[in-house]
Formats: C-alpha cells, sequence, structure tokens
C-alpha cells in the first residue's frame, strides 16, 4: 500500500490517497483529487523518492 500526500507551507496534511500500486496512473489520481478539492497549487515539490515513470 502506498500514500499519497499533500501538505500545505505549514506542514498540515491537506489531502492523501491511498493505492496499491505506485505508478503514473496512481499519481495522476492523487493529484486530480487534490486539485478538486483545493484549487489549483502556487507550487508541487516531490520528496526525495524515486521518481514515477511510465512503466
Amino acid at each position: 500500500m502506498y500514500l499519497y500526500r499533500g501538505v500545505d507551507s505549514a506542514g498540515d496534511t491537506i489531502e492523501f490517497f491511498f493505492s496499491e500500486h505506485r505508478d503514473l496512473l496512481a499519481a495522476k489520481r492523487f493529484i486530480r483529487k487534490a486539485l478538486k478539492h483545493h484549487g489549483r497549487p502556487d507550487r508541487i515539490v516531490i520528496d526525495g523518492s524515486r521518481p514515477i515513470t511510465k512503466q
């Protein structure tokens, strides 16, 4: 199980998404959900995990 998590500038979690897979489709689902609930962010920062690539 993988956790996708969105945080605000204060470090508080504003959105999360659990997925059985860590892939492009799961990442897109998370982004769509976050944008729907919170609108467009000022910026998106990705942590130090490996990049998600098309397989």
